[in-house]
């Protein structure tokens, strides 16, 4: 599908026909269902570039792109890797059905096509409000710096990451993605969430599974899931 052509958005409201490939490269929007870019069809916006307007999400796998998404987070933010800033960032929100481990990762068969940053927030007094860490004293009282920005591949610098914390049932988790700043854009991906329920895609090997996870090393990066290594459970 890498060849196929379709319309790809500018972050100033352009629009001409390019590839998947050639319009992530310049940093567009793709849109694969518009084979043409005459009216009625219009560039989308992304709507969850401002925390507030985040949506809420349950357990499962959310595709994404930070193409003309904006900074609104405070930085920077720790890491495994230190300290840094989370670019152009997008946000969604979380509420634990129950007591759980939870996962945030980027780390499925959809491919992260830039090198990305992920965090995640929560506040204590106040657990059932989704925080919005714009300022220093937000970010102070509500990130969860255990949580860390681990790499999905271990010997992989500069890919997707993941997070995880222990929720707790009804709390709410804000979710952080962006570019991590030595990157030259941002770009696609998919935000994968589970809280205890394995799904392929998740990140890591659960069961029989013999594709999904971190140590299967006959995975590419971008195809735990894919043609090569088959999820099954």
């Amino acid at each position: 599908c890498g060849a196929r052509m379709a319309a790809c958005c500018t972050c100033q409201g352009g629009c001409s026909l390019e590839t998947l490939i050639d319009c992530d490269d310049a940093e567009g929007q793709w849109n694969g269902s518009q084979a043409s870019c005459d009216a009625p069809f219009s560039c989308p916006t992304v709507a969850n570039d401002a925390c507030a307007d985040a949506p809420t999400v349950s357990v499962g796998t959310y595709q994404f792109t930070t193409h003309c998404a904006t900074t609104d987070g405070f930085n920077p933010v720790l890491s495994d890797f230190g300290e840094d800033p989370i670019l152009e960032d997008i946000w969604y929100y979380f509420v634990a059905p129950r007591d759980c481990p939870l996962l945030a990762d980027m780390c499925s068969a959809f491919e992260v096509r830039f090198d990305s940053m992920i965090a995640l927030y929560t506040d204590p007094n106040n657990p059932t409000q989704c925080p919005c860490a714009a300022d220093a004293a937000t970010h102070a009282s509500t990130f969860i710096p255990l949580a860390g920005d681990e790499n999905c591949y271990d010997e992989v610098i500069g890919t997707a990451g993941f997070v995880e914390t222990d929720a707790l049932a009804g709390h709410c988790y804000t979710i952080r993605i962006g570019r991590w700043p030595g990157a030259p854009s941002g770009g696609q991906g998919a935000l994968n969430l589970s809280c205890g329920d394995p799904f392929c895609g998740d990140g890591r090997k659960n069961g029989s599974e013999v594709c999904d996870g971190r140590d299967n090393s006959a995975c590419l990066p971008g195809n735990l899931c894919g043609p090569t290594c088959t999820c099954s459970l």
